[in-house]
């Protein structure tokens, strides 16, 4: 009678879960110049972004932000101020490894061995946020049409969300747009 739980403890304790969630939000409100930060209405946005995802998604294992060229004036730290918020209240690192537009490099750590099992929170500009959900899901075998083609100009308050199963040969991915709930915050900037 003893045997089946330690069989089961051993069978299933072998077994490899590879599901994996992705989070990915646009960064918050900008300003109409070409200063790279957010507006007082996007900087709220981001205080108030670790409750949103936290009560909904529970604690990330991994924070990513696009990265900031180096050596350009006016270059955009919207993705990072939006999650530094996250990042102080939870006290984990963000990875600021790649800049906008490295697409197959980002999909690529998404996926890696290391990521199986993680929740990870992706900010990025909403452009290339589409394009790496896109190559997210293709690359697991998934229908990236599922993902929209655009992400409006006006959207700083959809949250695209990767359920990743890669031991599901049929359905690996189950994709959702969610909404953060944020807009309507005040534009004065806090105190």
């Amino acid at each position: 009678m003893l045997l089946c739980p330690v069989f089961l403890i051993i069978f299933f304790g072998s077994v490899s879960y590879a599901a994996q969630t992705i989070v990915f939000i646009r960064h918050g409100e900008k300003p109409d110049n070409q200063s790279g930060q957010l507006t007082c209405q996007g900087q709220n946005r981001a205080l108030a972004l670790p409750e949103v995802l936290i009560s909904r998604f529970g604690n990330p294992d991994a924070i990513f932000a696009s990265a900031p060229y180096q050596n350009k004036l006016g270059n955009s730290l919207r993705s990072l101020a939006t999650v530094i918020p996250l990042a102080v209240r939870l006290s984990i690192p963000i990875n600021l490894k790649y800049h906008a537009t490295h697409v197959d490099d980002v999909t690529n750590e998404l996926l890696s061995n290391t990521s199986d099992n993680h929740l990870t929170v992706v900010a990025w500009e909403h452009h290339n946020l589409v394009l790496i959900a896109k190559s997210v899901i293709k690359n697991v075998g998934g229908d990236a049409a599922i993902v929209p083609d655009k992400w409006p100009g006006s959207d700083f308050d959809s949250i695209f969300v990767l359920k990743i199963d890669k031991n599901n040969a049929k359905d690996p991915v189950i994709f959702s747009h969610e909404q953060e709930g944020l807009n309507g915050l005040s534009v004065s900037c806090p105190k």
